[in-house]
C-alpha cells in the first residue's frame, strides 16, 4: 500500500461525495486496487465510506456488469406505508 498524505484522502473523500451509485463504486473499487492493494476494509476505514460499497464496486469492475439500485422500493415503503 502506497502511504497516502491526509491532504490526498480529503481529496479523495471529497470526489467521493460528489459521486454516487455506480459511478461513486466504480471509484472506490479503483481507488482501492490501486492504492490499498485490493483490501476493502482498509480503503474502508482509511477514507471512512462502506466497506460493502467497495466489495460491491470491486465485483461491478470485474464483472463488468452494473448492480442497479431498487430505489423505487426503498423510497416507496418510506412514502406509502
Amino acid at each position: 500500500m502506497a502511504i497516502l498524505n491526509q491532504k490526498i484522502i480529503t481529496s479523495f473523500q471529497s470526489a467521493i461525495a460528489k459521486l454516487s451509485g455506480y459511478e461513486r463504486r466504480i471509484f472506490l473499487a479503483e481507488l482501492t486496487q490501486n492504492h490499498f492493494n485490493d483490501s476493502a476494509k482498509t480503503a474502508a476505514k482509511t477514507l471512512q465510506v462502506s466497506e460493502n460499497d467497495i466489495i460491491l464496486g470491486q465485483k461491478e469492475l470485474t464483472s463488468g456488469l452494473r448492480c442497479f439500485e431498487n430505489r423505487y422500493t426503498r423510497f416507496s415503503k418510506n412514502k406509502w406505508n
